[in-house]
Parts: structure tokens; C-alpha cells; sequence
């Protein structure tokens, strides 16, 4: 059993007044104000090492990416628990091709066209 650091009560603490906060003022948090969305708790655990213990610790996560970052997240209701790392240290990118680019402000130049390729099995990156 882990032992509750100060930081660590301190930020469940924050968390629990965050609720109580919202039970106790339904007037000014109307279902509109809502929006029906939730709160997203961005956690940064480091490369693809961490972000994957940190997929195992959260149980059966959605993977998703976005411009240069890499997501994983577990559904709480509207709420979600995010694991967030830049895209280059979970996938490979991928030249494709290029294309030209015609000159405007800029001189003319090729430009890489590029996928990611994100195949490799999160969880492979730590041991049960």
C-alpha cells in the first residue's frame, strides 16, 4: 500500500472541494453553463514508457492524437482522466511523399508529406 504524501492529499483534497463546490452552487452552474461536457484532468507522465504505465493504471483507455501530441484517456461520466506526450515519442513518422510548394512570401520548396504510424502496442513498452 502506498503512502499518501502531502501533495498527493493536497491535490485529492482540491479535488473533493472542486465537487462539493459544484453540489453546493446549482444555481450558478446551470445544465447550460454545463454544456453537458465535463472536466479533463491532464496528466504529463513523461515518454512512451510512462504514458503506457500510466494506460495500464487507468484500465481500458481511448487512444487519440492531435497536431504533435498523443493522448490516452479513461471515461469517468463526462469527466476523463488524459495522459498526454508529444506524438514523436509513441509513433514513428512516415515521409509519404512531397509536394511543391509555389513561392508567394516565401521562396518556392518541397514540403514532406507525412502520416503517423502508431502500430506498436502501447502497453508492449512496460511489463505486466
Amino acid at each position: 500500500m502506498s503512502t499518501m504524501t502531502p501533495e498527493r492529499q493536497a491535490w485529492l483534497d482540491g479535488l473533493r472541494a472542486m465537487a462539493d463546490w459544484f453540489e453546493q452552487n446549482p444555481e450558478r452552474m446551470s445544465d447550460l453553463a454545463l454544456g453537458g461536457g465535463g472536466i479533463i484532468v491532464n496528466l504529463y507522465p513523461g515518454g512512451k514508457k510512462e504514458l503506457a504505465q500510466l494506460a495500464r493504471k487507468l484500465g481500458r483507455v481511448e487512444k487519440m492524437q492531435s497536431g504533435n501530441l498523443f493522448y490516452v484517456s479513461r471515461k469517468f461520466g463526462p469527466h476523463s482522466i488524459d495522459g498526454v506526450t508529444m506524438r514523436d515519442q509513441v509513433c514513428r513518422r512516415i515521409v509519404t511523399g512531397t509536394r511543391e510548394i509555389p513561392e508567394e512570401i516565401i521562396p518556392a520548396h518541397d514540403e514532406d508529406i507525412v502520416e503517423w504510424v502508431c502500430d506498436e502496442p502501447l502497453l508492449a513498452a512496460v511489463k505486466s
